[in-house]
């Protein structure tokens, strides 16, 4: 077997470990260090040995004979164990990770209900995940077990919860990968999938494949992230991977559009280097880096020195929450200083206009402060006027008060 397609980490795998270690350096040194290594090694296999059976090589020489392949076609030189699990249960199989052991564990009849090509795409999935925690020196594997403890702690942030939720699934769609690469079939690869979620003997895989892209693409909702099962979700990832498309279709079922009260640690860092580049925009003028505007920056990022250097901003992926939270930037830095509040509130409603939020800006500028919808686009064209004279302002508009 050769390896036709290229198996590597995902953007998200890449990012959710770099966000761990920045944010928790403590933490990455425990679950990295040699001490959790070796107790954790030690717990899983006491409880392999309590809850499984061991299946003999000798009476199992075809399975093993598979799984060993996909292993070496992996790249991956270390030994490989099968197990059944004794008690009865769903079909499933999972990996038991050892760095320098392979323990799969299947449940319930799966080498009954598998066909020869199945059983290689399952192996490819299980090995996968050997071969994801293994990479970089561990660091995949540091980030899971991370990850996991801290969401499921008493004081795991929401932040924890949605990172550990999309973690699992871009795990299981990376294993997936790994389950085509193994078989080099798409037909094969998710019948392995079907089965293996469903229980069923007999599929379509084909079938299952149009069920899931009708039901994604007739979503009145299709980005929200959590309206279609995983399956749906990994079998059209699966499809799409093949096909050569790119991620980011694939990434708004996973993830969603991002929303302020549902941010992974990934989209919050993001929303973060979004937030000091909107300040570096905004303070860009001269006249807007007062003595005030400068104090009130310094709350949001102290180390940093705002000297105007932003020229353009990108607006970052996100729903109608994240446009409201840079709306209400704009406009917390339009009031910052009373002294020049006529001329910077203007600009900031410009601002909002170029970078995409206006909307957003418009209804809180009625909401709030209760400024007429002709007051605030009088605003906006001075703030217009404000930007491409490139010069000093002069208070010349008062904001009219709607009744």
């Amino acid at each position: 077997m050769t390896l036709q397609r290229s198996l590597r980490p995902l953007r998200f795998h890449e990012a959710l470990s770099d966000a761990l270690q920045a944010l928790e350096p403590g933490l990455w040194r425990w679950f990295s260090s040699d001490s959790y290594g070796k107790k954790y090694a030690e717990t899983v296999k006491l409880e392999l040995l309590r809850s499984t059976y061991r299946l003999p090589k000798e009476s199992n020489e075809k399975l093993y004979a598979i799984g060993e392949e996909v292993a070496e076609a992996f790249q991956l030189n270390a030994p490989l164990t099968l197990y059944q699990a004794q008690e009865d249960g769903a079909l499933n199989a999972g990996l038991v990770f050892v760095p320098s052991e392979i323990h799969v564990v299947l449940r319930g009849p799966v080498m009954q209900t598998l066909t020869d090509g199945e059983i290689r795409a399952l192996f490819g999935h299980e090995l996968a995940h050997h071969k994801l925690w293994t990479e970089a020196s561990g660091k995949f594997r540091i980030a899971e077990a991370l990850i996991e403890h801290v969401a499921t702690h008493q004081g795991g942030a929401p932040s924890h919860v949605q990172s550990a939720l999309r973690h699992r699934r871009w795990t299981e769609i990376y294993a997936d990968r790994g389950s085509l690469v193994a078989c080099d079939d798409l037909t094969i690869a998710v019948g392995c999938l079907v089965k293996m979620t469903t229980g069923v003997r007999e599929v379509d895989p084909q079938a299952y494949l149009g069920q899931a892209d009708e039901a994604i693409r007739a979503a009145a909702k299709p980005s929200e992230g959590t309206t279609h099962p995983d399956a749906f979700i990994r079998a059209f990832a699966l499809k799409a991977w093949d096909g050569g498309e790119d991620d980011d279709v694939v990434r708004r079922l996973v993830e969603g559009v991002p929303e302020i009260d549902a941010l992974d640690l990934v989209q919050q860092r993001a929303l973060t280097r979004a937030t000091q580049d909107l300040l570096e925009l905004l303070l860009a003028p001269s006249w807007m880096r007062t003595e005030a505007t400068l104090a009130h920056a310094r709350r949001f990022f102290p180390d940093v020195t705002f000297a105007g250097s932003m020229q353009s901003f990108t607006l970052p992926d996100g729903g109608e929450s994240v446009a409201e939270y840079l709306a209400y930037l704009l406009l917390d830095f339009g009031m910052a200083d009373p002294e020049i509040e006529e001329v910077s509130l203007a600009y900031a409603a410009h601002l909002a206009a170029e970078i995409g939020v206006h909307p957003a800006l418009a209804k809180i500028a009625k909401k709030d402060l209760r400024i007429s919808a002709s007051s605030y686009a009088e605003l906006e064209k001075r703030g217009r006027e404000l930007a491409s004279q490139h010069r000093e302002p002069s208070p010349a508009v008062a904001l009219e008060a709607s009744p």
